[in-house]
């Protein structure tokens, strides 16, 4: 099974717009005397003029080997080096109430981002020149699950404790009747 590898690339905005010629370097999994190993690799790239930030250029057979030789993709995704433009994939439940995210660019910066509430995907947000376009992820719905609500942040551990004993007992009065 091959696997494509993804890898992004940083260019001025001026890069993009007019077209680069670069070497772009990457790791990839490959197959010598019959062991998966990691080997660094470079190639050649050549961007035609008129691209946007986020565009991915597809690079056949540069991507991971796999055990019967045959290669997978380098996915090349050109970021911009002037604004960084990224997708910020929220859960809806993120969405709805707002959150606060740990936030790392295509290139390497990190910050705190506070992601009001009532987004809608599409929508771009931007914070210290970066720039977002936010993504309404429904699969990430599961996370709702490991989000503690904002109303119990400032709780009692008491208050939380009689919540849990409240749905522990509703649970087993509803399936004592369940039984019958």
């Amino acid at each position: 099974m091959s696997d494509d590898l993804q890898v992004d690339f940083p260019l001025t905005d001026a890069q993009l717009r007019e077209g680069h010629e670069f070497e772009v370097s990457f790791t990839r999994r490959v197959l010598r005397e019959g062991r998966m190993v990691l080997a660094d690799e470079t190639a050649k790239v050549k961007t035609p003029p008129g691209l946007e930030a986020l565009t991915v250029m597809r690079m056949q057979g540069l991507g991971h080997v796999s055990r019967d030789g045959t290669a997978g993709n380098l996915l090349l995704r050109l970021v911009s080096g002037d604004v960084v433009a990224q997708e910020l994939r929220l859960s809806a439940f993120e969405v709805q109430r707002g959150a606060r995210r740990a936030v790392v660019t295509a290139v390497g910066r990190r910050f705190e981002l506070e992601v009001p509430a009532g987004l809608e995907s599409g929508m771009a947000l931007q914070r210290d020149g970066v720039h977002f376009r936010v993504v309404v992820d429904v699969l990430l719905e599961s996370e709702v699950a490991r989000v503690r609500p904002r109303s119990w942040a400032g709780q009692s551990k008491g208050v939380v404790v009689a919540v849990v004993i409240a749905l522990g007992l509703a649970a087993w009065v509803f399936l004592r009747l369940m039984v019958r």
